[in-house]
């Protein structure tokens, strides 16, 4: 599974933006409580939040942006994180993490960071 490495401050912006499928992951620098809006998605995302040392925090279920304002929100975890995980949901059978798991060390030995 290939997953995208968004470390610089425009990486992050555009993540998945415009794009039919992928997986992304955002890394801010510092733990904080960074905020997501899907704006530009095509397709639905599950958002693991990752702590400094690479352990999910949070899980979020994030829909795509659409015209019914009940999409129009941004999305954050419940505890400081320094990484967002977006996984499509269609390879969400390839991954699924629980609060506590170890994902990026999961995501280094098992994926391809493109």
């Amino acid at each position: 599974m290939e997953i995208k490495l968004c470390s610089s401050f425009f990486s992050r912006i555009k993540g998945l933006m415009f794009q039919k499928k992928g997986s992304a992951l955002l890394d801010f620098k510092k733990e904080g409580f960074w905020e997501i809006w899907m704006f530009g998605m095509k397709y639905d995302l599950i958002l693991y939040f990752l702590d400094k040392n690479g352990k999910v925090v949070d899980k979020v279920y994030a829909r795509k942006l659409t015209l019914n304002p009940l999409t129009w929100k941004v999305y954050k975890g419940k505890k400081p994180y320094r990484y967002v995980l977006e996984i499509d949901v269609r390879d969400n059978n390839k991954i699924n993490f629980n609060v506590g798991d170890d994902a990026l060390s999961f995501i280094k030995q098992s994926a391809k960071l493109i």
